[in-house]
């Protein structure tokens, strides 16, 4: 949903007019469905109802940071990736997939890319 929301945005911005009134309810949708699937420790999984992990938070962060920044759940899910912090400053959460699904791939240091790019959306 991150990488849709930013592609539609970007459509947006570019030619609102164009899109007769489709993308901003798109958009919408998304933030609204972002929001209401969060767990209730802060964070979110993979899929709704699935156990939060540090990576699918940090995603979703990301996604509503620009519009939703001082949303009390977006405050939960920041909160959530402190919690979830080692103390070697990293983090980990199950392996990511990319299309076709599911095709998993593990790279240890993706958490703590995505978790940072989190951290400065929400700075």
């Amino acid at each position: 949903m991150f990488r849709a929301l930013n592609a539609l945005t970007l459509a947006h911005r570019h030619n609102p007019a164009s899109h007769q009134g489709r993308l901003a309810p798109a958009i919408a949708s998304i933030h609204q469905r972002l929001l209401v699937t969060a767990n209730p420790d802060g964070g979110w999984g993979q899929t709704p109802g699935e156990d939060s992990d540090p990576m699918s938070t940090a995603y979703t962060l990301t996604a509503l940071a620009p519009t939703h920044r001082n949303h009390p759940t977006v405050h939960a899910g920041l909160h959530y990736l402190l919690r979830q912090q080692k103390p070697d400053g990293g983090y980990t959460s199950p392996s990511d997939q990319a299309a076709p699904r599911p095709l998993r791939y593990t790279i240890p240091v993706l958490a703590d890319v995505f978790v940072l790019l989190a951290l400065t959306h929400l700075a």
